[in-house]
């Protein structure tokens, strides 16, 4: 399987498919740009129908602060201890993916192994046996980039609309 999968062009989101002989599985993916531009990897982390890990890419291992060397000691682990999720989230986040078949763009929280939060938004997509019944999640990641906001003035300060009177939505 490889970890090599790029965004094409300049950090549009692409969906693929692509077979895993190895695993002996298809893995419908959506891939969207992570942190620099320059790189634009997505980080991936798939899981069974019960939430353990059974694949991670080198992205999500960097933007944890995890070695290479550790991938083998998180397959077979409960997606929550790696991603530093609560147990509760992690469930609720799967089951919906079963259910619905995909989620978009999910805020999350992860913890990294200094104990750090990542915000991200997690896209999960749902993987199927031959008869059509969910037997994991593939789930992306992209971290969230800060919010800036706009600076609006009080009621009743310089620089602030009057509205007291009249309503616009009506």
């Amino acid at each position: 399987m490889k970890d090599e999968w790029c965004i094409q062009g300049r950090g549009i989101a692409r969906r693929f498919v692509e077979q895993s002989p190895a695993m002996g599985r298809w893995f419908s993916v959506y891939a969207s740009r992570v942190e620099n531009r320059k790189e634009e990897r997505v980080a991936l982390l798939f899981t069974d129908i019960q939430g353990q890990v059974i694949f991670v890419n080198n992205v999500l291992l960097k933007m944890l602060g995890r070695g290479e060397t550790e991938i083998r000691g998180l397959i077979g682990r409960p997606v929550h201890e790696v991603l530093g999720l609560r147990p509760e989230a992690t469930r609720q986040l799967i089951q919906e993916v079963a259910r619905i078949g995909r989620v978009y763009n999910r805020a999350l929280d992860l913890v990294d192994r200094d104990g750090r939060v990542i915000p991200v938004s997690c896209t999960g997509e749902a993987t199927y046996d031959e008869k059509g019944a969910c037997i994991g999640a593939d789930l992306s990641f992209r971290t969230v980039s800060e919010v800036v906001f706009a600076a609006v003035p009080l009621a009743g300060t310089a620089g602030s609309m009057d509205t007291s009177d009249r309503t616009y939505l009506q």
